[in-house]
Order: structure tokens, then C-alpha cells, then sequence
């Protein structure tokens, strides 16, 4: 009897795989580019490099952008006991929360070495439970050094708002809205500013209560060291602290018409935001301490 061949076994012979050719670089010729910190073809890690081109973008389907938080809760600076570590006098150990402390008296033993120590910010009746490292398992302390960076004011900060006064009626109400939320976020020690542009833009004087009063720029252009050094010296108060302009603020915004749109298609209007954009970055630098000129020559 001839031998059988099983018809599965047949037809499921594995197909051979391709196997990809590497190119080698030919003498002469420009070396390979390399994108991202991998060579592989399909797989790219983006973490120390950023796509330069459009194309880089487009084999992989993702977008790239990026997220921007303005209003991020900032770091908690309560983590940090900006004073001098309480120690042992016999060991120099840190005070810790495995020392026993007697109520009342201030007094607590090393866990360590057994020598009992005296500390007047024990004394209080509820020191123990305010004292942070008779708690915590791990405290960070910041030395009270001249210098040091905890001895330093947290300096205010300055936010200008820059407004289209182009967009829908729907889209200026909810901006509107906006606007009056980030406001009322604020610290009313920080500053404010406002832009507002379509054609032209129109930077805010904050300092008047009775009436609206802008300086004008032309929208055309980037605004020049002279434009800038003319808003300078004209006098109005382009930043104030919230607690002082918060109304002004939001008389102004509230103020804001979009403009009338006919039925049909219409030409686009002219919107200046990147001279707009320009102007705030100066008048917020120039809040930290350089002239708006300064911006203007440097930009």
C-alpha cells in the first residue's frame, strides 16, 4: 500500500516569511536620517524629539499638539517645614514620629539614643498634633538660609486676556462667561490685562473707571519697537491687580458686540490675532520689569 498524505497536513505548510533587506550605506552617500531614538520603520518614540514636518505625522494617524493648563493647581508648598529640623542634643537625630513626647511639658526621648530633649513648640496643648513629623512618616524641610529660595515672595502674576471680537454671538456669550470665571479664580493680587482685536487691536487702559479708554494698533503688521514704545508712554495702566479692575474688566468684555452677519456667504474678516498675541507677550514681560520697547527691539 502506497503511503497517504493527511490534505491538512498538505495545505498547511507554513508560508516563507520575507525577510526585510537591510540597506547598507553606500561610500559617499548621506547617512540615514534617524527619527525619534528608535530605527525601527513603524514604531518611533517621540519622548526626546518633536516631528518637524507634517509628514512625520501622517504614517502613524495620531495628532500632535499640545496641552496647555493656564490655571493648573500649582505644586502645594505646605509639603515643606521651612524651618530648622528639631534635633537630638546627644545623637543629632531628627525629631520623628516614633519619639515619645510627654503632654504638656515639651518634652521628648531620642528613639534612639534614650536622651530626653525639651522643645517649646511641644508645649502647647495641641502641638502634637500640629507638629508635622510626630505624624508624617517623611517631612522635607527647606533651611531658613539667606538666599534660599523659600525666603523669597511668591511674585505675582500677570495675565492679559486677548479677545476675538470676531466670533459668533453663541461663542462670545460662552467666552464672556469664561472670562468671568478665570477672573473670579484669580488671586486679587494678581494683574490683569485686556486685548481685544479684529481688523485692528485695541489694548484696554485699566485704570479708568467712568469710561472704556483703548490705545489702538494697527492689525496689519507686527507691532514695531516704536508702536510698543508709543503705548509705553501714553500713559494708561495696561496691567492692574483683579481686586482693583475686576469690574472694569468685565464691563468691557460684557460690551463686546460680534458683528452683525447678513444672510449668505460673506468674506471672512480680517482678524489680527498674531499682532495681538505680540502686543500681550510684551505687555506681560514688560509687568516683570523690561520696557515694552525693550520687547519690541527683541522680538
Amino acid at each position: 500500500m502506497l503511503p497517504t498524505v493527511e490534505p491538512s497536513a498538505q495545505n498547511n505548510v507554513p508560508a516563507p516569511v520575507p525577510t526585510p533587506a537591510r540597506s547598507t550605506a553606500q561610500p559617499g552617500a548621506p547617512p540615514e536620517e534617524i527619527l525619534g531614538n528608535t530605527q525601527d520603520p513603524v514604531l518611533r518614540f517621540s519622548c526626546s524629539s518633536v516631528p518637524n514636518r507634517s509628514s512625520l505625522t501622517a504614517p502613524g494617524g495620531l495628532p500632535f499638539g499640545f496641552v496647555i493648563q493656564p490655571y493648573a493647581t500649582p505644586e502645594d508648598s505646605n509639603r515643606w517645614l521651612r524651618r530648622e529640623p528639631s534635633r537630638c542634643d546627644g545623637c543629632g537625630a531628627f525629631r520623628n514620629l516614633y519619639v515619645a513626647v510627654e503632654k504638656g511639658t515639651g518634652r521628648w526621648m531620642c528613639n534612639f539614643c534614650g536622651k530626653v530633649v525639651k522643645s517649646d513648640d511641644l508645649i502647647a496643648p495641641d502641638a502634637i498634633e500640629v507638629c508635622r513629623e510626630l505624624r508624617d512618616a517623611v517631612v522635607e524641610y527647606a533651611e531658613s538660609t539667606p538666599g534660599s529660595f523659600q525666603m523669597a515672595q511668591t511674585p505675582t502674576k500677570t495675565h492679559v486676556f486677548v479677545i476675538d471680537a470676531t466670533i459668533r454671538a453663541k461663542d462670545m456669550q460662552e467666552l464672556q462667561d469664561s472670562v468671568a470665571q478665570a477672573t473670579a479664580a484669580l488671586p486679587p493680587t494678581d494683574s490683569v490685562g485686556l486685548v481685544v482685536f479684529d481688523g485692528v487691536l485695541r489694548v484696554y487702559d485699566m485704570s479708568r473707571s467712568d469710561v472704556a479708554s483703548a490705545q489702538v494698533l494697527a492689525g496689519y503688521k507686527s507691532p514695531s519697537a516704536h508702536d510698543l514704545n508709543a503705548l509705553g508712554a501714553s500713559g494708561a495702566v495696561l496691567t492692574a491687580p483683579v481686586h482693583a479692575c475686576a469690574g472694569l474688566l468685565m464691563a468691557i468684555v460684557k460690551s463686546i458686540k460680534p458683528p452683525v452677519r447678513q444672510g449668505g456667504r460673506e468674506k471672512a474678516r480680517q482678524r489680527c490675532v498674531g499682532p495681538a498675541i505680540e502686543t500681550a507677550v510684551a505687555i506681560t514681560a514688560s509687568s516683570q520689569g523690561a520696557s515694552v520697547q525693550e520687547q519690541g527691539e527683541g522680538g
